[in-house]
C-alpha cells in the first residue's frame, strides 16, 4: 500500500500537485488519521489541514506537533475573525515554526466577500500567505452553482484583491475538466484544489490528466482510511462511489 501511495503521489507531483490538503472541518479528519497521512507523505509533498475554526485552539495545538506545513482557517467572514485566527495562531506556535508555517484562510460566503477590503487590511493580514477561495460554499450562500457568472466574478474580484496584497490565491470548489481552464483564464487564481489536491497553475500542463490523478489519489487515501480504521464502511463507499462517477463523468 505504501508503495502505491508514493508511486501516485510522484505522478500527482509530476503533473504539478503541490500538496495534500486535509481537515478537521469539512472532511472531519482526526488526529490519529491526520498522524497517518503526515508521516506517510510529509516528507514528500506538503501537507496543509483546515482546522474546525478560526479559533481552533486544540486543533493548532495538536496538529503543530506533526509534519505539516500549513493551516487553513476556515469561514474568515470578517476582520474581527481573522484577527482571532492569526492571534491564536501566533499565541501557540512557537515564534521559528510560525515564521515557516504557511498561514492561510478561507474566504466562503457572501458575507466574507463584502467584507474582504476590510480583511485584507487589518495589521494581521500581513502574516497570510495564500486564500483560498471556497466556491461551493459561496455559491451556496448566494443561492446559486459554483459555475454561476456571479460566483466567477466575485472569485476574480476577491482574487484580484488578495494578489495586489501580495497573497497568492487558490480556487477550489467542485474543479472539473469543464471549469479547471475557465477558472485559470477568468478567475486568474494561482493554485486550483479538489478536496485535497492543490496543483500549482503554471506546472500544472495538463489539467484534465491532472484531476483524474487527484481523484484516483483521493479514492486511494479513501480505501486506505478505510484499512486503517479511520472511516466507516458506509461513508468510504459513498465517497468512492462519488469519485468514481466524477472520473466517468469526466472521461465521457
Amino acid at each position: 500500500m505504501k508503495k502505491e501511495i508514493v508511486s501516485q503521489l510522484r505522478l500527482l507531483i509530476d503533473k504539478g500537485c503541490i500538496g495534500i490538503k486535509l481537515s478537521t472541518e469539512d472532511a472531519g479528519n482526526s488526529f490519529p488519521q491526520i498522524q497517518y497521512w503526515t508521516e506517510e507523505i510529509g516528507d514528500i509533498v506538503p501537507i496543509i489541514v483546515k482546522i474546525g475554526g478560526p479559533e481552533a485552539r486544540n486543533d493548532i495545538k495538536e496538529l503543530i506537533k506533526m509534519n505539516i506545513s500549513g493551516l487553513i482557517g476556515p469561514m474568515i467572514e470578517s476582520d474581527y475573525s481573522l484577527k482571532c485566527y492569526i492571534h491564536a495562531l501566533r499565541e501557540i506556535i512557537p515564534n521559528d515554526s510560525y515564521s515557516t508555517l504557511s498561514k492561510r484562510i478561507n474566504i466562503e460566503t457572501y458575507n466574507a466577500y463584502k467584507n474582504i477590503d476590510k480583511i485584507l487590511s487589518i495589521p494581521e493580514a500581513i502574516d497570510l500567505d495564500v486564500v483560498t477561495i471556497g466556491r461551493t460554499d459561496l455559491s451556496k450562500s448566494m443561492g446559486t452553482h459554483v459555475d454561476d457568472r456571479r460566483v466567477t466574478s466575485i472569485a476574480r474580484e476577491i482574487t484580484f484583491k488578495a494578489q495586489l496584497k501580495g497573497k497568492k490565491v487558490s480556487v477550489g470548489g467542485n474543479i472539473t475538466t469543464n471549469n479547471a481552464e475557465r477558472i485559470k483564464r477568468e478567475i486568474k487564481p494561482n493554485f486550483v484544489n479538489t478536496r485535497s489536491v492543490a496543483f500549482h497553475l503554471k506546472k500544472c500542463k495538463d489539467i484534465k490528466k491532472a484531476i483524474l490523478a487527484a481523484l484516483d489519489f483521493e479514492e486511494l487515501m479513501m480505501r486506505v482510511d478505510l484499512s486503517m480504521g479511520f472511516v466507516h464502511r458506509e461513508e468510504a463507499e459513498k465517497r468512492i462511489n462519488q469519485l468514481i462517477e466524477r472520473k466517468l463523468n469526466l472521461v465521457a
